[in-house]
């Protein structure tokens, strides 16, 4: 039976039915969450353990009457905790699953960044702002776990970038940690995507902000705020510009890099009109549509009041 919270009583009908599953085999005895999100509050409401063929029953809430409702399923295994997909609105699946993995220390080749994206707005200071999106692959069948407390991944920021901060996406800010220019993840890497989502300030200071590559990444992004100062983007081709609530980027690009490559930023001076809120605003909306996770949209759907237009080129 799911022990499902008092604010959360169950509605008949509304049944989420599932398997833990290792290999496409069932996993018995496999501690269960279901989670329960909306625009005003998340969190877990319900707890139980899989069964002796792996499966599990939670019995769901009435239906929340905002716009936003999402249910999904964790399961530990290991230590580590997997993540069923999230069921919108209460549109229950006839077939869910947890997948769940054997562990490992160690395993080379088998990280690489399958997608970087920067969204840079200018400051009237002279400045940026620079929020990030890196999305991480493991192609291995196994989740990639630290090994005496050494983190599992790293990534290097530019030099003098300040007001660090990390989260809202999959890998939350206890997961991952700040030495000097060095961004540690500390927590597991599971098999297929993860998303990081980080944040920082490039001081008015600087007139560069170079960006060491120390794994191999599918492809890389920069969208620039509009209007900014002038700024060559070294190692990538301007390929459009998109428009995101009445606020334009221009968008660079470049596929392929290995490991090693370097991009650099350079700008002239700061600009003189000052930055209207709404480019901040458009500036996280472009991130939603960006991210591949739905934590990033929940993250961000508590600022604002209406939902971010669809990217145009132009």
């Amino acid at each position: 039976m799911a022990v499902v919270s008092a604010f959360a009583q169950s509605t008949p009908g509304r049944t989420l039915t599932g398997t833990v599953l290792l290999e496409d085999e069932p996993v018995p005895s496999v501690p269960v969450t279901l989670h329960r999100v909306t625009a005003e509050e998340s969190g877990p409401i319900g707890t139980q353990v899989s069964d002796s063929e792996g499966r599990f029953s939670f019995d769901l809430p009435a239906p929340d009457t905002s716009a936003f409702e999402v249910f999904l399923v964790t399961a530990e295994y290991h230590t580590v905790r997997y993540f069923g997909q999230p069921v919108h609105g209460g549109v229950v699946p006839a077939d869910y699953s947890v997948a769940v993995y054997d562990t490992t220390s160690v395993l080379p080749g088998a990280i690489r960044v399958a997608r970087r994206d920067m969204v840079l707005l200018p400051e009237t200071t002279g400045g940026w702002e620079a929020n990030e999106i890196i999305r991480l692959h493991n192609s291995a069948d196994r989740t990639l776990v630290s090994a005496d407390g050494m983190p599992t991944w790293e990534m290097r920021l530019p030099a003098g970038v300040t007001d660090f901060q990390a989260g809202e996406g999959e890998m939350t800010a206890p997961e991952v940690a700040r030495m000097g220019d060095r961004v540690l993840l500390l927590s597991s890497i599971l098999p297929g995507d993860r998303e990081l989502f980080i944040r920082y300030r490039i001081p008015p200071e600087l007139e560069e902000a170079v960006l060491p590559l120390g794994t191999a990444t599918d492809t890389f992004h920069v969208f620039v705020g509009q209007p900014s100062p002038s700024l060559e983007v070294e190692g990538m081709a301007t390929t459009k510009v998109v428009e995101v609530q009445g606020q334009r980027f221009v968008q660079y690009g470049v596929t392929g890099l290995e490991a090693g490559s370097e991009i650099a930023l350079r700008w002239d001076a700061p600009l003189t009109p000052p930055i209207s809120p709404e480019a901040a605003g458009a500036g996280a909306a472009l991130l939603v549509l960006l991210a591949g996770s739905w934590f990033a949209a929940r993250a961000r759907s508590s600022r604002r009041s209406t939902a971010p237009a669809t990217p145009a080129s132009g």
